[in-house]
């Protein structure tokens, strides 16, 4: 199978421009047939021997690892899903396209319930939410599990060759000991990452800590390493062993220059490791019994779960995230929080252009940038800042219920949302609502942003009364505004996010996608240690840094929340789901923490805008009085109508393997499918 090739606009990729052919190398690494992985294709003249003979190419396999092992991942991922382009990672359809392409910029936000999408039956979230996927047929299209598995024989590669690269200095590269073995570190985390990623998908995988390789004996073809599928427990010990080995190579991160921006250093092995912990320590797999009884059998090491409860577990994750924290604070990691922008503006990123670098935005540990190759005006499209009906149609809005149930009031009080209303009254109660909430979403009568740095949002989205639509009295669909290109509602209406504003610039369209940052650390020992010992302090110490940052009041030691495990328990993964919205935590969430029924499954609502009286809503204008803004706000009315029912069914919490490879007979199906 051939693949298209991206590169990630890390700094550093500049490098690779300057070496050999990438489609050699691709060609070599990327290959995906019924010979041999290692197998020398015909046509070309590249060898292994040849990759491996100076450092200079030798990094080039090296960045190539590292380009397959981050383009696939993230919210920011976006793949060609019309005619004949490829996607990387993904299987050709036979009629034409990919099988399971059609990904997305934070398409995860639609199967969660943090935002709903379009119902056109082109979408992938239709697949996801009407239950339409399986394992064969509409297969799965958020992972591409192919992509994913060639990466991590990219990176299996680097790792068995590396060590044969001669000792010497080039121009480029003084490739001596400490230097060799710091590179073969930072890609045994990008192979932890990607195992990782298999994991909270799957379950128990197919270690691949070695390139394939295939002896034949009498009556059967053998494989090392075997593509069986490991335990749950022998997976999650694998990241942890592999973030632990490399920890001792790895750089930190001032030690790399702004040229190498984007590389793995230790603080990214604290995480990755911290988070591998958090899951095992998790209700999902740590466990005895599950809704799929099939899955832990006598209390046996299973393929799903550890088939037993240990409340330890969670000690050590917060153990991990203790020194990820410590480790993170002695580097000068703090929480953003930019007086001079005010709670809603500066909670996102920081007040210097390009906001995604800025200095001030000392609170991210590893990010990886999209360029412009990637991503353009669709940026705003697919969970992205702002969804415009003009040219596009509307594609998707933040999820209600998820609004109405996590989100807080200045005071930290629940916000009180009567089903109807008037549009003067549903601003009134919006206008109340805690910071985090206007910094992550918008919806019509607020003012979008005062510091974008798009002529997109300041075009459309900054008067305090934004353009929208509404019902007439006829039932027609009528602009609030004189301008053709409006902001669509109703499907799925009126709630928009926006997280994501100050990440997108214009001339280059470079992203920004964070993958660890200090608040998920904070509120990561939060949750382990509210599991293993509800009272301890630093509990409440790590949560409410984020409540003061947040803009809401701190709990206090004396409020009845506090040592009790199912209170806090409650309210830490109420502030997670706000602190981390859109950043494709919630997703995965849910799911460890076996609750996905109640929050990916149901009836989800829209917000309709309809007109109540003869007298009809004019576009506001400048010279308007308040009184007047008020009573113009109240000739429109809101109600909620259904939009949709999900689909949720005990099988999702583990996505099947495609099936034409379980029929091979060496894949295990998830059980359910």
């Amino acid at each position: 199978m051939y693949k298209t090739f991206k590169v990630i606009n890390m700094k550093f990729t500049n490098i690779n421009r300057k070496l050999i052919p990438i489609v050699l190398l691709s060609a070599l690494i990327g290959m995906s047939s019924c010979q041999d992985f290692l197998e020398q294709p015909t046509d070309s003249i590249t060898t292994l021997d040849s990759v491996f003979a100076n450092p200079d190419n030798a990094m080039f396999a090296f960045y190539n690892a590292y380009n397959v092992s981050l383009t696939w991942n993230r919210g920011l991922r976006q793949y060609p899903n019309t005619g004949n382009q490829l996607a990387y990672g993904y299987p050709l359809n036979p009629t034409g396209g990919t099988l399971f392409g059609n990904g997305g910029n934070a398409q995860t936000m639609f199967y969660s319930d943090e935002a709903s999408q379009e119902l056109l039956s082109g979408n992938t979230a239709i697949l996801f939410i009407f239950g339409n996927w399986g394992p064969s047929g509409n297969y799965q299209r958020e992972f591409p599990t192919v992509g994913v598995m060639s990466a991590i024989r990219a990176c299996n590669i680097f790792i068995e060759n590396a060590p044969n690269v001669p000792l010497m200095t080039t121009p480029k590269w003084v490739w001596n000991e400490a230097f060799r073995n710091q590179v073969i570190a930072e890609v045994r985390i990008l192979r932890a990452f990607l195992h990782f990623e298999n994991f909270r998908r799957f379950g128990g995988m197919p270690i691949l800590d070695k390139v394939s390789k295939f002896e034949e004996t009498p009556g059967q073809l053998v494989v090392t390493p075997s593509s069986e599928r490991r335990s749950l427990k022998s997976t999650i010990d694998f990241v942890v062993k592999e973030c632990e080995e490399a920890m001792p190579y790895l750089k930190q991160p001032e030690e790399f220059s702004n040229a190498e921006t984007g590389r793995i250093h230790f603080g990214v092995a604290l995480a990755l490791k911290a988070r591998a912990l958090l899951y095992a320590a998790s209700p999902l797999y740590n466990e005895t019994s599950a809704e799929l009884p099939e899955r832990c059998e006598n209390g046996r090491d299973s393929l799903l779960c550890y088939g037993n409860f240990d409340a330890n577990r969670w000690k050590l994750a917060a153990d991990a995230y203790q020194l990820a924290i410590d480790w993170a604070e002695s580097k000068g990691k703090v929480l953003l929080d930019d007086p001079t922008l005010g709670k809603t503006d500066s909670y996102v990123l920081g007040s210097e252009s390009p906001r995604a670098l800025s200095p001030k935005n000392n609170e991210s540990i590893y990010y990886i940038s999209h360029g412009p190759d990637d991503l353009d005006a669709r940026t705003y499209r697919t969970g992205g800042p702002l969804l415009f009906a003009g040219g596009w149609g509307t594609i998707a809005g933040a999820g209600f219920k998820f609004i109405k149930d996590n989100y807080r009031d200045v005071n930290g009080n629940p916000l009180n949302i009567p089903e109807t209303g008037t549009f003067s009254e549903l601003k009134s109660i919006f206008r109340k609502a805690e910071p985090r909430f206007h910094a992550s979403i918008w919806m019509p009568g607020f003012k979008y942003s005062t510091i974008d740095q798009t002529s997109q949002i300041t075009k459309f989205g900054t008067a305090d009364t934004a353009l929208f639509k509404y019902r007439s009295l006829t039932n027609e669909l009528k602009d609030a505004s004189s301008s053709t290109v409006v902001i669509q509602t109703e499907q799925p209406g009126f709630f928009y996010t926006k997280k994501w504003r100050q990440i997108y610039t214009s001339s280059p369209y470079f992203v920004t996608w964070t993958e660890f940052r200090l608040s998920e650390f904070y509120l990561s020992y939060a949750e382990a240690m509210n599991e293993f010992n509800p009272n301890d302090p630093q509990i409440l110490y790590y949560l409410n840094k984020l409540r003061v940052r947040g803009g809401i009041p701190e709990i206090q030691t004396s409020d009845q929340r506090f040592g009790n495990k199912e209170s806090m328990r409650a309210e830490i993964r109420r502030e997670r789901a706000v602190e981390l919205y859109g950043d494709e935590h919630r997703y995965f969430d849910v799911r460890r923490w076996k609750i996905a029924d109640q929050t990916m499954g149901g009836d989800w609502y829209k917000v309709v805008l309809y007109q109540n009286s003869a007298t009809a809503y004019v576009n506001p204008t400048t010279s308007m009085t308040p009184a007047q803004r008020l009573a113009n706000d109240a000739t429109i009315s809101y109600r909620f109508e259904k939009l949709s029912t999900h689909v949720w069914a005990p099988k999702m919490y583990f996505y099947p393997f495609y099936q034409p490879e379980v029929d091979k007979g060496v894949i295990v199906q998830n059980p359910g499918w």
